[in-house]
């Protein structure tokens, strides 16, 4: 922290302290923290149920954003979804128990939503310059191009500090994540890697690891569902990816951390 002293005659007068920078997360919405399946391969009734479902978060997504919030972290929700449906994400936000934070949707259904988030999220950095921020969005529905644009934008790129990418889908490259792009299959790997970050703590990250592993673990197919979907695309290397950065020099963190590497192999597609 830098200590600035105003002196006169070689005498302190007044000590002030340099605030550190503030942390902004923005998040995606749908296949990020709500079960949605942008991607339904068509089956249509599931993602239209799911759209109006206001309780279809994922296991241990609103626990990362309270204590996130908690600890000083401006949460902000960016998602492709237009306008005129403001009713179900303002629903689900609160009915799941995220912390409440602007939400910025789409004015028209004809917007490109890669343009739409990489001119919004442009703006709310151009806001708040000198903030760190973490993006955090889903492999589906161009998160992976948007959040690289703006991390190549030479007037805001250098504030984006990380990059976690909801990894569900297989797909063309679009859909495929850039090496400096950190995919979490369920929300345990996602609280690791903002551990590591310095946003969560170590006490913190134990309780999403313990809801997370009793999630996978649960006798409810649904609450199974909305800890790791069943139709969920995921390979070897993915949880390889995923979990590469889920190392812990703690005992407790990586017995829960292998075991929820454990339930996520077995149901890797052959």
């Amino acid at each position: 922290m830098l200590l600035i002293v105003w002196a006169l005659g070689g005498l302190p007068r007044r000590t002030a302290y340099a605030q550190p920078p503030k942390t902004i997360l923005i998040s995606d919405i749908d296949d990020t923290i709500k079960l949605t399946r942008l991607i339904h391969r068509g089956n249509y009734g599931d993602a239209l149920e799911n759209i109006f479902n206001a309780h279809g978060a994922f296991v241990g997504m609103a626990d990362i954003y309270s204590r996130l919030h908690e600890n000083g972290v401006e949460i902000i929700y960016v998602s492709g979804a237009i306008r005129l449906i403001s009713r179900l994400p303002n629903d689900f936000i609160e009915d799941s128990k995220f912390p409440s934070g602007q939400v910025f949707l789409r004015v028209s259904p004809f917007t490109s939503i890669e343009d739409f988030k990489v001119k919004t999220i442009q703006g709310i950095l151009q806001q708040n310059r000198g903030a760190r921020v973490v993006l955090i969005g889903e492999n589906g529905e161009r998160d992976c191009a948007s959040y690289e644009r703006i991390r190549e934008d030479p007037q805001v790129g250098s504030m984006v500090q990380r990059i976690y990418i909801h990894k569900l889908y297989e797909g063309p490259p679009s859909m495929v994540p850039p090496v400096d792009q950190l995919i979490f299959i369920t929300a345990g790997e996602l609280a690791v890697g903002l551990h590591t970050d310095g946003l969560l703590t170590v006490d913190q990250l134990r309780d999403v690891l313990v809801t997370v592993g009793d999630g996978l673990d649960s006798h409810d197919p649904k609450t199974r569902n909305r800890t790791l979907p069943a139709f969920a695309e995921i390979s070897k290397g993915d949880v390889e990816q995923a979990f590469g950065h889920s190392e812990s020099p703690r005992d407790d963190i990586s017995e829960q951390v292998a075991k929820i590497r454990s339930r996520v192999l077995a149901q890797v597609k052959p």
